[in-house]
């Protein structure tokens, strides 16, 4: 966090080298919103800062931040990654919960079902569906989360939706 803080108010070229240590500190998985918090900041610098020569990917380290701002309900970090996402000319990304809202209770029950690897038979044979029913919820879940496969279902609504 000190050197968070250091690099915001030193004004030098210095602030992505101490940025970039502060980050180092952090091991995965420990302190997962300071983490957020710096990537954040090191996009920020690169994209704010028009001669910039460093070999820092702002829109990896940003969709990375992203998720965890989203899934932690973090809306002042959430509300920096979306500016910075529209500079770069990406959308943001939904929120969990977001996501979620637009989805009909069939569909979520289609999802979760999904999410947890079974096949469509073996989710329309759960929910007492046909096959081509779950197709439907499906397809439908996609288009609402501007996703195209099933694969990224659990990216878009976390594991634990």
């Amino acid at each position: 966090q000190a050197l968070r803080v250091l690099a915001v108010v030193d004004a030098g070229a210095a602030r992505v080298k101490i940025l970039r240590a502060a980050r180092a500190l952090l091991p995965d998985g420990t302190a997962d919103r300071l983490a957020a918090q710096i990537d954040t900041d090191l996009a920020g610098l690169v994209l704010l800062s028009p001669h910039s020569s460093e070999d820092i990917d702002a829109l990896a380290l940003l969709r990375s931040a992203e998720i965890l701002a989203g899934r932690q309900e973090l809306w002042p970090l959430q509300g920096r990654i979306r500016r910075f996402l529209e500079l770069l000319g990406e959308s943001p990304r939904r929120i969990n919960s977001e996501a979620a809202a637009v989805l009909t209770a069939s569909e979520r029950r289609v999802v979760r079902l999904a999410i947890d690897r079974l096949s469509n038979r073996q989710i329309a044979d759960e929910l007492g569906v046909s096959v081509k029913a779950v197709e439907w919820h499906l397809s439908h879940a996609y288009r609402k989360l501007s996703i195209s496969s099933r694969a990224q279902l659990a990216g878009t609504l976390g594991p634990s939706f």
